[in-house]
């Protein structure tokens, strides 16, 4: 089972915070049509997000760091990014110490901090940030910046999963496969990555389908496992790409078919699955 963080880019960048502000109208507007490559709309919003922030709006302090980072517009400086970010986070905006925090983690635009990471994760979480949170977890989890502590882990992950992000559901669920942090209970890993998979995470399709082959937490089901694996190599897992292959070169639990096999395997590797590759010389 893959046990690598599965958020976007390592660390989501993104919060949920409900009581986000939405853009203005002429913001929507300057933005979509800067989208379409109007160089000029890119220049004005940056300029109308720069006022606002200047102004005292820090949600729009985060989004201009946001398109400094992304280099929105042909404008690239994740130093100002970050910076600007710091203002948004001093100003008490939650997805700016969440932005920060991502930063100093990483590196990027500041020098790497961990622990620093870890301080601006822990106010955002606790001010209501859920990706924050995940974020914490994982921290904990992989020792990133702080002793390693599964039982804060599983505190801060169970927060993110309760929320709906299902990317904490699914490293939740092997802290409770493995039983680092809390008891070992298949049955209810098996339950994270259902649920996991049953609202779009492709990577938690995968694990499931691996807790069907193997019996974990479920009565073994081959051709269950066979199916999950097949839906979501056919959303580009390499992995279950490849466990699917496996299947049907050995006809072990489905009849053998070596050129689906070569085909499956195939398609593991084309998407950078070393093992895949290595299976097809």
């Amino acid at each position: 089972m893959e046990s690598k963080p599965i958020a976007p880019k390592v660390e989501p960048v993104v919060a949920l915070e409900k009581k986000r502000p939405k853009p203005t109208a002429e913001q929507e507007r300057l933005r979509i049509q800067c989208r379409r490559g109007l160089t000029t709309s890119c220049e004005t919003l940056q300029t109308l997000l720069q006022e606002s922030c200047d102004g005292g709006d820090f949600y729009s302090c985060t989004r201009l760091g946001r398109r400094y980072h992304a280099g929105q517009g042909g404008l690239k400086d994740v130093v100002l990014a970050a910076k600007l970010w710091e203002r948004a986070c001093e100003g008490g905006y939650l997805e700016g110490c969440l932005e920060l925090g991502v930063s100093y983690m990483r590196g990027d635009g500041v020098e790497e901090d961990k622990a620093r990471a870890v301080s601006l994760y822990m106010k955002a979480c606790e001010g209501g940030s859920m990706v924050a949170c995940f974020n914490l977890g994982d921290a904990f989890e992989s020792a990133k910046g702080i002793g390693r502590n599964y039982t804060r882990a599983a505190k801060y992950l169970t927060k993110a999963c309760d929320a709906e992000l299902w990317y904490g559901c699914n490293r939740l669920a092997f802290l409770h496969h493995r039983g680092n942090g809390v008891e070992v209970d298949r049955l209810r890993a098996f339950e994270l990555w259902e649920k996991a998979c049953d609202n779009g995470l492709v990577k938690a399709c995968g694990n499931l389908g691996v807790a069907y082959s193997r019996g974990h937490g479920v009565l073994r089901d081959p051709i269950r496992a066979s199916e999950v694996f097949d839906k979501a190599c056919a959303e580009g897992h390499a992995t279950s790409c490849y466990n699917l292959g496996l299947m049907f070169l050995r006809g072990e639990d489905l009849s053998a078919d070596e050129e689906r096999a070569k085909t499956l395997l195939q398609a593991a590797c084309d998407n950078g699955h070393k093992n895949a590759c290595t299976q097809l010389k």
